[in-house]
């Protein structure tokens, strides 16, 4: 992990960060490694990126994006001004050759440390609520729970955990 720096990304990685967004999935999965990026995964990210603040730290070695982390103030659900407060951890992904190696807790730390700055009291983020032990496992490691809001989409129940700051 001494030869990984980090720094801004913009949409000119898109390619890259897709990619990677489709190996960690394909990794997760058990399903063979892609070679080039989905048009769903460009297509996610890219509309993520256009969100107002958004803001994406991506983990370099040598000329490789190896993880990155993409955060956003919480857009409302409604006229739940209670979300003003939040952070959303939109995506955050790790090179599958970097899983166990402290990269995804140095991402998780730069959310924190960005919600700390912005003034806000707490990170919210979307996750598969089932078939998914490893990420469950590494969030509550990282501090965060439940708070009570799930729901059903394209990639199955999702459960929103958040972390208190």
């Amino acid at each position: 992990m001494a030869n990984i720096k980090y720094r801004l990304s913009s949409t000119r990685n898109l390619e890259d960060l897709a990619l990677l967004t489709d190996i960690a999935s394909a990794a997760r999965d058990k399903k063979p490694l892609p070679t080039q990026a989905s048009k769903y995964a460009l297509e996610g990210i890219k509309e993520r990126m256009a969100r107002q603040e958004a803001d994406t730290l991506a983990a370099v070695e040598g000329s490789r994006i190896v993880g990155y982390v993409l955060t956003h103030p919480l857009l409302p659900y409604g006229n739940n001004e209670a979300d003003a407060d939040a952070l959303h951890l939109s995506m955050m992904m790790a090179h599958p050759e970097y899983w166990g190696t402290g990269l995804a807790v140095d991402l998780a730390e730069a959310a924190t440390k960005r919600a700390r700055t912005l003034g806000l009291r707490r990170i919210t983020l979307w996750t598969n609520k089932i078939d998914n032990d490893r990420a469950l496992a590494f969030y509550k490691k990282m501090g965060f729970a439940p708070n009570g809001q799930q729901k059903t989409n394209e990639h199955g129940q999702q459960i929103m955990l958040q972390k208190i700051l």
